[in-house]
Protein backbone atom coordinates (compact mmCIF):
# COMPACT_ATOMS: atom_id res chain seq x y z
CA UNK A 1 0.00 0.00 0.00
CA UNK A 2 2.77 2.58 0.99
CA UNK A 3 4.54 1.95 -2.36
CA UNK A 4 0.98 2.95 -4.10
CA UNK A 5 0.97 5.90 -2.25
CA UNK A 6 4.32 6.96 -3.02
CA UNK A 7 3.78 5.96 -6.60
CA UNK A 8 0.78 8.66 -6.59
CA UNK A 9 2.48 11.29 -4.80
CA UNK A 10 5.67 10.94 -7.26
CA UNK A 11 3.28 11.25 -10.70
CA UNK A 12 1.45 14.41 -8.78
CA UNK A 13 4.86 15.79 -7.99
CA UNK A 14 6.09 15.12 -11.61
CA UNK A 15 2.70 16.37 -12.95
CA UNK A 16 3.28 19.62 -10.80
CA UNK A 17 6.83 19.93 -11.71
CA UNK A 18 6.84 19.20 -15.15
CA UNK A 19 3.19 20.47 -16.81
CA UNK A 20 2.31 19.37 -20.15
CA UNK A 21 3.36 20.81 -23.28
CA UNK A 22 0.02 19.82 -25.38
CA UNK A 23 -2.26 22.13 -23.20
CA UNK A 24 -4.70 23.65 -24.85
CA UNK A 25 -4.44 26.40 -22.74
CA UNK A 26 -1.46 27.42 -24.31
CA UNK A 27 -0.88 29.71 -26.89
CA UNK A 28 -0.10 28.09 -30.57
CA UNK A 29 2.75 29.18 -32.55
CA UNK A 30 2.08 31.73 -35.83
CA UNK A 31 3.71 31.04 -39.22
CA UNK A 32 5.33 34.53 -40.70
CA UNK A 33 4.01 34.87 -43.84
CA UNK A 34 5.47 37.84 -45.33
CA UNK A 35 6.10 38.47 -48.51
CA UNK A 36 9.94 38.37 -49.21
CA UNK A 37 11.17 42.31 -50.73
CA UNK A 38 14.30 41.47 -53.36
CA UNK A 39 16.85 43.45 -52.79
CA UNK A 40 17.54 44.48 -55.96
CA UNK A 41 21.24 42.34 -56.31
CA UNK A 42 22.05 41.37 -59.59
CA UNK A 43 22.07 37.25 -59.47
CA UNK A 44 25.47 35.57 -59.09
CA UNK A 45 27.28 33.86 -62.14
CA UNK A 46 29.84 31.33 -61.91
CA UNK A 47 31.76 30.24 -64.59
CA UNK A 48 31.68 26.29 -64.58
CA UNK A 49 30.37 26.43 -61.01
CA UNK A 50 29.66 22.61 -61.24
CA UNK A 51 32.68 21.65 -62.88
CA UNK A 52 31.49 20.62 -66.18
CA UNK A 53 32.51 22.44 -68.51
CA UNK A 54 35.33 20.84 -71.03
CA UNK A 55 38.71 22.87 -70.89
CA UNK A 56 37.58 25.16 -68.01
CA UNK A 57 40.08 26.45 -65.56
CA UNK A 58 42.58 26.77 -68.10
CA UNK A 59 44.51 30.21 -68.21
CA UNK A 60 47.43 30.96 -70.67
CA UNK A 61 49.51 28.33 -72.65
CA UNK A 62 50.54 25.57 -70.53
CA UNK A 63 54.61 25.03 -70.24
CA UNK A 64 56.40 22.66 -72.23
CA UNK A 65 55.99 18.86 -71.04
CA UNK A 66 53.73 20.05 -68.92
CA UNK A 67 51.68 16.49 -68.89
CA UNK A 68 55.35 15.17 -68.26
CA UNK A 69 55.58 12.91 -71.41
CA UNK A 70 58.62 13.21 -72.09
CA UNK A 71 61.15 11.65 -69.33
CA UNK A 72 63.16 13.95 -67.15
CA UNK A 73 67.00 14.91 -67.77
CA UNK A 74 69.58 15.52 -65.84
CA UNK A 75 70.08 18.43 -64.16
CA UNK A 76 73.36 18.40 -62.42
CA UNK A 77 76.51 16.96 -61.34
CA UNK A 78 75.82 14.44 -58.21
CA UNK A 79 77.78 15.29 -54.86
CA UNK A 80 81.08 13.48 -54.76
CA UNK A 81 80.65 10.05 -52.26
CA UNK A 82 76.51 10.87 -53.30
CA UNK A 83 75.59 6.77 -52.89
CA UNK A 84 78.23 6.46 -49.76
CA UNK A 85 80.24 4.12 -51.73
CA UNK A 86 83.47 4.87 -49.61
CA UNK A 87 81.51 3.31 -46.74
CA UNK A 88 81.86 6.45 -45.11
CA UNK A 89 80.81 10.41 -44.96
CA UNK A 90 83.48 10.94 -47.02
CA UNK A 91 82.58 14.85 -48.72
CA UNK A 92 79.82 15.23 -46.25
CA UNK A 93 79.20 17.45 -43.10
CA UNK A 94 77.90 16.03 -40.24
CA UNK A 95 75.82 16.69 -37.52
CA UNK A 96 75.62 14.18 -34.42
CA UNK A 97 77.23 10.64 -35.10
CA UNK A 98 75.43 9.32 -38.35
CA UNK A 99 75.89 5.76 -39.37
CA UNK A 100 76.70 4.02 -43.13
CA UNK A 101 74.46 0.98 -43.40
CA UNK A 102 75.16 -1.17 -46.53
CA UNK A 103 72.22 -3.73 -47.81
CA UNK A 104 70.36 -1.10 -48.88
CA UNK A 105 67.57 -1.54 -52.28
CA UNK A 106 70.79 0.93 -53.98
CA UNK A 107 73.42 -0.37 -51.95
CA UNK A 108 74.72 1.88 -48.88
CA UNK A 109 72.56 4.22 -47.24
CA UNK A 110 72.43 7.07 -44.48
CA UNK A 111 71.04 6.25 -41.21
CA UNK A 112 70.34 9.38 -39.60
CA UNK A 113 68.92 9.59 -35.98
CA UNK A 114 66.88 12.40 -34.15
CA UNK A 115 69.15 15.80 -34.45
CA UNK A 116 71.76 14.00 -36.38
CA UNK A 117 72.06 15.77 -40.26
CA UNK A 118 73.88 15.69 -43.14
CA UNK A 119 75.60 18.34 -46.04
CA UNK A 120 76.95 17.66 -48.75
Amino acid sequence: MRRIVALAVLILAAAIIFPSVYHDGLPKATIARATPTLSGALPVDVTNGDFSGVGAGEVGTPPTNSGFETAGGAVGTPPANNGFESGDFTSWTTTGSPVVNSGGPNGNYAQLASGQKIKS
